[in-house]
């Protein structure tokens, strides 16, 4: 596990001039997430999941320890760093490019205290604190749009519609509170994952699409672009929505299994030639 990819450096998180996206492969920590892959107990079951991603072709492996499922049961902070920080600091120790998945501002904070390369952050409530701890790490921070505080506020809240025209509003603004803030390094993540529980299917691809199609219009603003790939309904669906990330020009695609989207790669699939 001592080995790095070459994408595994502060320059993959600028707006990729190539044609291969940054792919971010998922290591699960929150055992009520209900996800098919079970979670690591033991530093040696997650240094095998990790040297799989790895193996699988992940630039970065990203750690999350609390759940999004709408039916898991509530995890405090404390739970969540308990789950989470031990792995950090030891899969860091491998030299691995290290990204947290978290809403919360403290967790952040003290994921970037224990070497997060990157926090993938889950809330549509980042904090100056955040913005300043970033920039301070050194470290990128993901902005996932959702019109909701978090996961959490979601299942207390009626469900809301969100147009492009909020996402890209959004984005703009957390653009410029983080640039004051001196946090210059910033992936925009229009939400393809995770939604209100009155959100049917199809409203789910309808949503996808509209993601998948503020790609450019987020790259114009100076944004790389993170989408989620899902693969929970089949596996031809997951080839499927890989595909279209790649051809859409993703800059980085968070994945469970990133074999699928090196397979396609080597298939030729990739984002068309800049004109």
């Amino acid at each position: 596990m001592q080995r790095k990819n070459k994408y595994l450096t502060k320059a993959a998180t600028s707006p990729s001039q190539d044609t291969r996206p940054r792919l971010v492969g998922v290591l699960n920590l929150s055992p009520e997430s209900g996800t098919p892959e079970p979670v690591p107990t033991g530093w040696a079951e997650v240094e095998a999941c990790v040297g799989v991603l790895i193996d699988q072709g992940a630039d970065i492996i990203e750690l999350g320890a609390r759940s999004t499922n709408l039916s898991a049961p509530r995890v405090d902070d404390a739970e969540e760093q308990r789950r989470l920080l031990p792995v950090l600091r030891n899969v860091k120790q491998s030299g691995c490019l290290v990204a947290v998945d978290t809403w919360s501002p403290a967790t952040a904070c003290m994921a970037l205290d224990s070497g997060a390369d990157l926090i993938n952050f889950t809330s549509t409530e980042p904090t100056d604190d955040l913005y300043q701890a970033v920039a301070t790490a050194d470290a990128s921070l993901i902005l996932t749009y959702l019109p909701y505080a978090n996961a959490y506020a979601m299942r207390e809240t009626a469900k809301r519609h969100c147009s492009t025209e909020d996402i890209l509003a959004y984005f703009d603004t957390q653009q410029l509170r983080a640039h004051r803030a001196g946090c210059t390094s910033l992936i925009a993540d229009p939400n393809t994952g995770i939604f209100h529980a009155d959100v049917d299917d199809y409203e789910k691809v309808v949503y996808r699409l509209q993601a998948m199609e503020l790609i450019a219009r987020l790259q114009e603003r100076g944004l790389p672009v993170l989408l989620h790939c899902s693969g929970k309904e089949c596996l031809s669906s997951y080839i499927l929505y890989a595909t279209l990330l790649l051809r859409l020009g993703a800059d980085y695609i968070r994945i469970h299994e990133p074999h699928i989207a090196v397979r396609l790669m080597s298939a030729g699939v990739q984002r068309p030639p800049a004109a």
